[in-house]
């Protein structure tokens, strides 16, 4: 499973995705109020910016569930 299956799946199967994209825009328009004026995201820019940290919590979420290969073990063969 890629992050874009795993961003799919919990969108369609949860409200995680709605959730987390509703208080990184709440956090980002705060965090935005306190920029001047001439130097404030506009609406466009502050989405773009909560996909990104959504696309940055789904690959950590993809990283720690994804299986991890199992340990080469030493081979056991005739030592000289």
């Amino acid at each position: 499973m890629d992050n874009d299956t795993l961003k799919n799946y919990l969108t369609a199967n949860s409200q995680v995705v709605t959730i987390f994209m509703e208080k990184a825009t709440t956090f980002l328009n705060q965090k935005n109020e306190q920029r001047l004026a001439a130097r404030q995201f506009n609406e466009a820019e502050i989405n773009r910016q909560a996909e990104k940290m959504l696309d940055q919590v789904i690959a950590n979420i993809h990283d720690k569930i994804a299986p991890t290969p199992a340990p080469k073990r030493p081979k056991h063969g005739k030592h000289s």
